[in-house]
């Protein structure tokens, strides 16, 4: 039985099969033939990492300007120590640049081909400073341009800064220069601030993300205001602030935001959205300290107006009283005088008419005396003969009225004696009575067991109910 070829033909002799080396050599020479001199190359550096031991950079180059990063448009970048150092020198010195995840650039290096291992490379000799900063700027540009056709620019800065901000919401990397500038300038002031840190990554890929998310945490916190601090840096960690996330995030801010955001030159989008823009993270806290103590210096310079225009209205008013109070006086006394005057001279005129009302109440009176005095005495005689009148009638009615009544009070007592029953006791009768004293009339509602009490002339005697025998009613007599 013959294998099965599976359809390949059999290779022909001058068309020797290549090992993996000898095909990774063949690709070898033909890139190094094909760049035989440094190219230049533009893209954005991703998967940034930290200098080897021997301070070598490695790092990918993508095509970023279609806002999608494929796999086959990926670039693996070698930055050896000695040049780094050179680029580094390089972007510091043209525009306070540092490499970082990100970042647009443009490159110069050697494409290089490493055989063994089959990967391509380029060996970075060079850098543009120019090209990176353009491309911030255009970046920049372009998005201060699409946040003033919303509106966005103004909306935050709109809004009122509250009189006395108290309640303080800080976006910030805890643990930085610029944190604790802020927290020791705010403290040192003597006023009574209330701090709600909201902590955020301010470098790297997802630093722009992370402060965003800060920002909208610290809206529904409760916070007057809010402060976004980073301390200094290079312009490239900088360009964190230019990002889309983190503006819209203090443009849809319920409170106002402040922003200090490294060094005096620098500024970003935030600042340009921001409520208010200070150079620095500690110029931020002392704006805000300003603000508060100028409220306080104009409430107090307020109140020294307020109580000098009391002062002065108090004085103006004591002068006028103290007139109007002469014034009255006067008039008082001008009165007084006026009405002494009048009583004198009532007190005169009614003297001089008492006299002559009492001469002739007098004479009157005596007149009124002598009559009454003749009337009382006649009234007195009247009423002596009709009490004499009276005793005699008295004296003759009275012995027969008494003897009537003694003759009634006789009989009465007869009526008393014969209803004693005392008396009857002693004639024979007795009184029976149940356990509770009620008058044994008869036999109905006895029962046998029942104690009834009898009472005799000499004595009590006490017995209890046998049986009881109802007579039966008499009949009636029929015709």
């Amino acid at each position: 039985m013959t294998q099965p070829t599976l359809g390949f033909e059999p290779e022909p002799a001058d068309d020797p099969t290549l090992t993996v080396t000898e095909l990774n050599d063949r690709i070898g020479r033909a890139v190094r033939a094909a760049f035989r001199h440094k190219v230049w190359v533009r893209g954005e550096i991703q998967g940034l990492g930290r200098p080897s031991a021997a301070g070598h950079l490695y790092f990918s180059l993508v095509d970023g300007s279609s806002g999608r990063h494929h796999a086959d448009a990926v670039l693996r970048v070698a930055l050896f120590n000695r040049t780094r150092e050179t680029v580094e020198r390089l972007l510091r010195r043209r525009g306070g640049l540092t490499l970082a995840d990100g970042m647009a650039v443009r490159i110069e290096g050697q494409v290089e081909y490493h055989s063994p291992s089959g990967q391509l490379s380029l060996r970075m000799t060079g850098i543009d400073p120019e090209h990176t900063l353009g491309r911030m700027a255009l970046d920049r540009d372009r998005l201060l341009r699409v946040l003033a056709a919303e509106g966005l620019l103004e909306r935050n800065r709109g809004l009122a800064l509250p009189l006395v901000p108290l309640r303080v919401g800080l976006v910030a990397s805890t643990g930085t220069a610029g944190y604790t500038d802020v927290l020791t300038h705010l403290a040192e002031s003597g006023i009574g601030w209330h701090v709600v840190v909201s902590d955020a990554r301010v470098q790297g890929a997802s630093a722009s993300r992370s402060v965003a998310r800060a920002i909208r945490r610290l809206g529904p916190a409760g916070v007057d205001v809010i402060l976004v601090i980073r301390g200094g840096g290079s312009r490239s960690d900088l360009a964190v602030f230019d990002a889309e996330p983190i503006a819209r995030a203090i443009a849809a801010s319920p409170v106002p935001v402040l922003t200090g955001i490294g060094h005096e030159v620098d500024t970003s989008v935030a600042d340009a959205v921001a409520h208010t823009s200070c150079k620095t993270p500690t110029a931020c806290a002392a704006h805000l300290v300003e603000h508060v103590r100028g409220v306080h210096a104009r409430t107090e310079a307020t109140w020294r107006a307020v109580r000098h225009h009391a002062e002065r209205s108090l004085r103006a008013a004591d002068a006028g009283v103290e007139a109007r109070a002469r014034t009255l006086a006067g008039a008082t006394q001008a009165a007084l005088d006026l009405a002494d005057q009048r009583v004198v001279h009532a007190g005169r005129t009614i003297g001089r008419d008492a006299r002559v009302t009492l001469a002739r109440a007098e004479r009157r009176l005596g007149r009124l005396a002598g009559g009454a005095e003749a009337a009382v005495t006649t009234r007195l005689r009247h009423e002596q003969r009709a009490v004499a009148t009276a005793g005699r009638r008295v004296r003759r009615h009275a012995p027969r009225a008494v003897g009537e009544a003694e003759r009634r009070l006789a009989a009465l007592e007869s009526r008393a004696r014969a209803a004693d029953p005392q008396r009857l006791l002693a004639l024979g009768w007795s009184l029976t009575t149940t356990a509770d004293g009620r008058a044994l009339r008869s036999v109905e509602g006895l029962a046998p067991g029942a104690t009834l009490r009898t009472t005799l002339a000499d004595g009590t005697v006490t017995s209890r109910v046998e049986a009881v025998d109802v007579d039966p009613p008499a009949e009636e007599a029929r015709p």
